[in-house]
């Protein structure tokens, strides 16, 4: 499920490098749905109760659209962002509202050892930053208790009567930027290449047996329509005797299909040109499989640990 997703078909924001659009995929196998929780990212958050028209939007779509438990799988405060001060009182508040909205389940970001690193985000249960989290702990510790049983039931009544095509997150709790992914590098005057990590911080993900997708922001070079692509590398994957089927979309528009190392298949002429119609950097790449063995590649991306290894990585080659 990406709820708040920002890119091609997306209404304009105030930056004019993105938008936003609240977009569902339906995965029939799949239990639950997850979605990803950081209000920096939000603009117009003046106290943690203006949170909660964007907390019933994704409840609503969760429990009337998609009939799945929702599960805020990370939420994060950061220490040092005056605008949530003091940030146990933000998380409190966030639990509150998943509560009354019947969230199934929300995991704050994130706990650290005493001897990590100096996490923005991090709480520490003992160390040296101890005694500054033992309030964010407290508010930790109470929602656990309460929560050790069922699932809470949807309280809130504009969650539990909306309308499938309601929404209820007013637009100016949109985010204003996403996560982009990819090192660009310029192979010639024409031609540019990208190496993405497919384990990078995937604006969307899932699998469900033989059906795949991930999903990725890259910000390109430059906003113009290039003449050709090549996938020339999904990580180690190997093609199987009849491919691995995997099809590349950028914006929404089929580019092509990878079948393995340097088997790509581009879509009909002028897809390329669809798919880069709007002038802009900011694209949104998907994979997208039905066949066992793509769904295999892209599940490996989205649910193993990376290997570290150069060669496990997404590298596309445009010509301009």
């Amino acid at each position: 499920m990406r709820i708040g997703r920002l890119g091609a078909a997306a209404r304009a924001a105030e930056d004019d490098e993105s938008g936003c659009d609240r977009s569902v995929d339906a995965s029939h196998g799949g239990r639950r749905r997850d979605h990803h929780a950081y209000p920096e990212h939000l603009y117009d958050l003046g106290r943690p109760g203006d949170l909660a028209a964007w907390v019933a939007d994704r409840a609503h779509l969760a429990e009337n659209v998609l009939h799945k438990p929702l599960v805020v799988g990370e939420i994060g405060y950061a220490r040092n962002d005056d605008r949530f001060s003091p940030r146990a009182e933000w998380l409190s508040e966030s639990f509150r509202l998943v509560d009354e909205a019947g969230v199934a389940g929300m995991m704050p970001w994130i706990y650290r050892p005493w001897d990590e690193r100096d996490d923005r985000h991090g709480i520490w249960a003992w160390g040296p930053n101890a005694d500054e989290t033992a309030d964010v702990r407290g508010v930790l510790k109470w929602w656990s208790s309460r929560w050790a049983g069922q699932r809470p039931a949807v309280q809130l009544a504009a969650v539990r009567d909306a309308a499938p095509d309601a929404e209820l997150c007013a637009s100016d709790l949109h985010l204003v930027a996403p996560y982009t992914e990819g090192t660009w590098e310029a192979l010639a005057p024409d031609r540019w290449r990208v190496s993405v990590f497919p384990w990078a911080l995937a604006e969307g993900c899932a699998h469900d047996g033989e059906e795949a997708w991930a999903e990725y922001v890259l910000l390109a070079p430059r906003g113009d329509a290039p003449r050709s692509l090549d996938v020339t590398r999904m990580g180690a994957a190997r093609s199987g005797p009849d491919g691995l089927g995997i099809d590349v979309a950028i914006d929404g528009i089929g580019v092509g299909t990878f079948d393995g190392a340097r088997r790509f298949r581009p879509a009909e002429e002028g897809s390329l040109a669809d798919a880069f119609a709007t002038d802009s950097r900011l694209r949104w790449l998907r994979l997208s499989t039905r066949t066992p063995a793509g769904a295999a590649v892209l599940r490996r991306f989205t649910a193993e640990l990376p290997s570290g290894d150069a060669d496990d990585e997404l590298v596309l080659t445009f010509g301009y």
